[in-house]
């Protein structure tokens, strides 16, 4: 019988590039010796400038980190810090759990430290995802069959203005304003049967910049009139996107809109583009590391986002606006959610509000398709 070899044997720099939560070993001087992937991005720096360096180096701005090792090693055991804020630096404190296991050498004795670092903000996105989504469930069924109810007679009341127009043109004035007004409730239809039935993405290779560009193009004469400029701040690095253009214009012409319409006279919308390393998607398959992730900002110098009206942001049909239908962020949050991304609204340190839309440079396949 023909001996079959053996399959290689996963190293420990393998396995540990795998783990979606941050990694680091340190030793017992607790230098820091091994990082994996997924804690450069929690900290947002490469494994070149952590690698050799001391534990504090790691999160400067926490004293608490260094002082749960160095118990891990007092006393052999297991050391555990449960859902706190965790310094920084240049990034917003992150929510995590924090696990510091002994590493022994043969007789028993503690020689380093695992560190384990969860990012528990996740955990807590997720499930506003999964609530959002639920509530989009619910909604989809009942605007799927509203608006083709609606739909017919609305086309029946279209036609008769516009006959009637030409029979009596002397009431032509008035039978725009409805067809004017039946055209815009058909839009808003359009937009109902999107979150009921989200279309399948048509993907292509999409330069981020110039879809940006083109939206901006379009809204430079909007723009004009309330003497509100635009700052672009691109990074010329940043990759190609697998993406549906038609859709991600929809998503960033309805973000530059909404921070034009807050914005006060000469101020300025700012729009950034950067790769992610606060924010990474884990690979299909064995060995994947994380999918690269693209985000561009979309920042204001409006008023800033009430708290009352945080959470309900994505909320169809939700709006402080009064002539809003509430149906736009929920439509550009299901089309972000659909390539495998993550849209978020809140609060600028130094005022207004900005939108951040994260986009992996390639949708993970189960988002692909829309069935």
């Amino acid at each position: 019988m023909a001996h079959t070899p053996h399959q290689p044997i996963l190293s420990a720099e393998d396995i540990l590039a795998t783990m979606p939560d941050g990694m680091a070993l340190v030793d017992a001087k607790l230098t820091v010796v091994e990082v994996n992937p997924a804690m450069e991005a929690l900290v947002g720096r490469s494994s070149s400038r952590l690698v050799g360096h001391p534990l504090k180096d790691l999160f400067p701005q926490d004293e608490r980190l260094p002082a749960l090792v160095e118990r891990c090693l007092a006393t052999g055991r297991v050391a555990n810090d449960f859902e706190r804020p965790l310094a920084r630096p240049d990034q917003s404190p992150a929510a995590v759990w924090v696990t510091a296991t002994p590493v022994l050498d043969t007789a028993g004795s503690p020689i380093g430290v695992l560190l384990v670092v969860r990012d528990f903000g996740s955990l807590h996105t997720f499930q506003e995802q999964i609530r959002r989504a639920d509530r989009l469930s619910s909604l989809g069924v009942l605007a799927a069959g509203l608006a083709h109810e609606i739909r017919n007679p609305l086309g029946g009341i279209k036609g008769a203005a516009q006959l009637l127009a030409q029979e009596k043109p002397a009431t032509r004035e008035h039978t725009e304003v409805v067809v004017r007004e039946a055209e815009r409730i058909d839009a808003l239809l359009s937009q109902l049967l999107t979150l009921a039935r989200p279309t399948t993405l048509s993907l292509e290779r999409v330069n981020i910049h110039q879809l940006l560009d083109d939206v901006l193009t379009l809204q430079r004469e909007s723009a004009a009139g309330s003497e509100v400029s635009f700052e672009q701040r691109y990074d010329p690095s940043l990759p190609l996107l697998k993406a549906d253009p038609a859709q991600l214009t929809q998503v960033v012409l309805n973000l530059v809109k909404n921070a034009l319409e807050v914005s006060p006279p000469g101020g300025t919308v700012t729009i950034t583009t950067r790769m992610a390393t606060e924010f990474g998607l884990p690979a299909s398959g064995p060995g994947g590391r994380v999918i690269p992730v693209v985000c561009f900002e979309v920042a204001d110098m409006g008023p800033g986002i009430p708290p009352s009206v945080q959470a309900r942001l994505f909320t169809p049909f939700f709006t402080s606006k009064p002539d809003g239908s509430g149906l736009g962020l929920s439509v550009a949050n299901g089309i972000v959610e659909r390539h495998g991304g993550r849209l978020e609204l809140a609060n600028a340190p130094e005022g207004g509000a900005v939108a951040r839309c994260y986009l992996p440079v390639e949708p993970p396949p189960q988002m692909r398709e829309t069935p």
